[in-house]
């Protein structure tokens, strides 16, 4: 199992140097107050004094400590891979240090030291601000375990001198953010001179870990505590229980430190206390030494368990980020270019004897010319995922958003706005009873005639015909921009590769708007055509047209079928009332009903709702102004009405089923179909010139640095993949 910590330490140097937060490595994450001795039980596992020490907040950006043990050459490759320095790993038993931050090694210990401070003073000044930003620190040593720790600032409940006023808040936010890592495990560091049930390290274990599952607590200054009381029952995991379990540790102190004790004196001197103190009986499971063995052990078993989540994780990676690599494209170098295109598309006579033109002009006039088949392609493919879009062929069909695009989008135009538009029109919308009178009697000339004028119908169904006009227009407005969405669309998400060119994009939705809107006037001046064309000719003829004859026996059969339904009130009234009522019943319902038009005003003269007020008042002469009034409607003209209305209804109720269905015909025809027909040759036409081209494929200023990063992620990742295969190879 041993044999599995360098590869994990390989595979930290690997993903630590682009801090790929996706991939969550086990780690064994340190936490504790301040006071609790955390730096000193990090000390004792290294063997070597190395970490700021002070009496304020001193850790003050969370410390990645790698150890690798150099005894047996197993970290001959990784040391090889990440050192600056000459040599190789482990010569002449040395004990050295590397920073990810800076080059070279560090031999000595102090100088360890205050590279870390001088390190966490650049971010965060010389005051007490901390920072979430880590530091990388690989110790190299024959007599380190190899093992990999996080050292966080401790915890605070007060802000003193020059703190921020919100220090606990911080430090409590970078500790979460670490060991709230399902990976991770956390080494709670409490003092045995304080009341566990205080701890303030499993205080906020626990909010992460309720059930103890990843925490394993760490006793210190057990050699402290008053005399006459121990802490067998917190080692003994009966106090507070965690399923890893408590390991007692005694540090060096104060006087230790400033006296120069070494550490490998202090942990003989640990080791001798437990065996003669009262936790004798348990002092195999104490100490330094079991507790870098236990931590090891752990860590081990996190890794096996989470070695297939690791690899899936680093293969969605590689996967997302070829796939965001693939959008940016080649780099649009004059040699890439070459390389990639030469035999047969440049002249002889412009290459030079190395294969490369060498005057400025050849070398330009030789880009230009590399950069057709670029310029072909994009403009190719924009054209294909337009047409596809609109045909409903697009992949973006296929996503979980609620949304219509495309084609569908022109199809709802079509049907639930311009057709229901329509069917929501009425044949007699702004045309009362009294307009259709008056349009009867002024079609009639000097003398009356003989049957219902023609003219007078022609003029009000026109009138109606032509409300249809605007609705018409207004698909086409429509569908131009939903053509125009299209567009947009597919340089949005079908084509995304044309956001590193911004002029090309740019360009590309100018070209099509012209063709667009190019199309739309012929397209109105079609629409503008249906219905005049409607409106020249009134086909009276048409088999759906109720007809005169028709017209009369419909009205005919309504007028019976009304004259039945006032009969049975009628008879219902006189059978409620009695004889005088019914008498009463039948006089009233006589004088509303009266035969020649003139008894009543309640008859079919507004049976519409139009009302004739005014124009229905008596004949008014010498008014001043020279016009007439009419009086109350007679019993030929209700029955004119009428015949005339269904006439309207029956006609106009076919140019609407016309124009519903020739409008869309009209529109899919000269401007959706004709734009799909035109945009390639017309994107081609315009955007395929060679002295465009080093202008409409300019990269955006920041695609390089993006697909650098890109491919410096891809190779990064698939050599954590190797790791983790060799990991796997160990195991078996």
């Amino acid at each position: 199992m041993d044999k599995l910590v360098p590869v994990l330490n390989q595979l930290q140097n690997v993903l630590g140097i682009l801090g790929a937060h996706s991939i969550s490595l086990p780690q064994l994450v340190v936490v504790g107050s301040q006071s609790s001795g955390k730096s000193s039980v990090l000390e004792n596992i290294v063997g070597r004094d190395f970490l700021p020490r002070g009496t304020n907040i001193v850790t003050r950006r969370p410390l990645i400590l790698q150890l690798l043990n150099t005894s047996d050459g197993a970290t001959s490759s990784t040391s090889n891979a990440t050192a600056a320095g000459g040599g190789s790993a482990g010569s002449g038993g040395k004990e050295w240090g590397e920073f990810e931050h800076v080059e070279g090694r560090f031999y000595d210990f102090h100088a360890i030291k205050r590279e870390i401070e001088r390190e966490t003073e650049r971010l965060t000044g010389k005051g007490t601000a901390i920072s979430a930003v880590p530091i990388f620190l690989r110790i190299f040593s024959a007599t380190v375990p190899n093992l990999t720790l996080v050292d966080l600032p401790g915890i605070t409940k007060v802000a003193t001198g020059d703190q921020p006023a919100d220090i606990e808040r911080q430090i409590r936010d970078m500790l979460l953010h670490f060991i709230s890592n399902p990976n991770s495990i956390i080494v709670a560091v409490s003092p045995a001179t304080e009341d566990i049930a205080n701890s303030e390290a499993l205080k906020i274990a626990r909010e992460v870990d309720p059930k103890g599952v990843r925490t394993i607590g760490v006793l210190t200054k057990l050699d402290l505590m008053d005399p006459g009381t121990d802490a067998k029952r917190i080692l003994q995991n009966q106090a507070i229980p965690l399923q890893l379990g408590y390991v007692g540790v005694i540090n060096r102190g104060q006087k230790d430190i400033v006296e120069g004790k070494p550490i490998h004196a202090a942990l003989v001197d640990e080791r001798a206390y437990f065996e003669r103190s009262v936790y004798s009986s348990m002092a195999a499971r104490m100490g330094t030494q079991y507790l870098t063995k236990r931590l090891t052990t752990l860590l081990l078993t996190h890794l096996q368990t989470f070695l297939p989540v690791i690899r899936q994780q680093i293969l969605a990676t590689i996967q997302e980020t070829e796939k965001e690599l693939e959008g940016y494209g080649d780099p649009l170098s004059l040699e890439v270019l070459f390389s990639t295109t030469a035999g047969g598309i440049v002249d002889s006579d412009v290459m030079t004897g190395a294969g490369m033109p060498r005057s400025d002009e050849e070398r330009l006039a030789l880009r230009n010319r590399l950069m057709g088949p670029l310029m072909l392609d994009l403009l190719s493919k924009f054209a294909a995922h337009y047409v596809e879009a609109l045909d409903g062929r697009s992949s973006d069909i296929y996503t979980d958003s609620p949304q219509l695009i495309g084609g569908a989008r022109i199809a709802f135009v079509f049907n639930d706005i311009f057709g229901a538009h329509l069917d929501n029109i009425a044949p007699f919308d702004y045309l009362s009873d009294a307009d259709i009178r008056m349009a009867i009697r002024n079609a009639t000339g000097p003398r009356p005639t003989l049957f219902l004028p023609e003219m007078a119908f022609d003029l009000l169904v026109k009138k109606q015909i032509e409300r249809l006009r605007s609705p018409a227009i207004e698909c086409v407005d429509m569908v131009f921009e939903e053509l125009q969405r299209v567009a947009t669309q597919c340089e949005a998400s079908a084509m995304p590769q044309l956001s590193r060119f911004p002029n090309l994009r740019d360009a590309l939705l100018r070209c099509v708007k012209g063709l667009l809107a190019g199309r739309v006037a012929p397209t109105k001046s079609t629409v503008n055509n249906l219905v005049n064309i409607e409106l020249a000719y009134i086909n009276t003829n048409h088999p759906d047209f109720i007809g005169g004859s028709r017209a009369l026996n419909q009205l005919a059969q309504q007028r019976k079928m009304r004259q039945q339904q006032q009969q049975q009130q009628q008879q219902q009234q006189q059978q409620q009332l009695g004889g005088h009522g019914a008498g009463a019943g039948k006089d009233s319902a006589g004088g509303s009903s009266g035969k020649d038009g003139s008894a009543g005003k309640g008859g079919d003269a507004d049976k519409d709702g139009s009302g004739t007020g005014v124009a229905d008042a008596s004949l008014s002469a010498g008014t001043g102004d020279g016009s007439f009034s009419l009086k109350p409607p007679s019993d030929r003209e209700n029955v004119e009405t009428d015949v005339i209305k269904l006439l309207i209804s029956s006609y106009f109720d076919i140019v609407k089923k016309t124009i519903k269905d020739t409008v869309p015909k009209s529109i899919m025809l000269f401007l959706v179909n004709k734009t799909k027909q035109d945009i390639q040759s017309e994107l081609v036409r315009h955007l395929y010139k060679e002295d465009q081209f080093p202008q409409l494929l300019q990269e955006a200023d920041d695609i390089s640095e993006k697909r650098d990063s890109c491919v410096k992620l891809i190779r990064l990742m698939r050599k954590a993949l190797e790791v983790v295969n060799q990991i796997h190879e160990v195991q078996l």
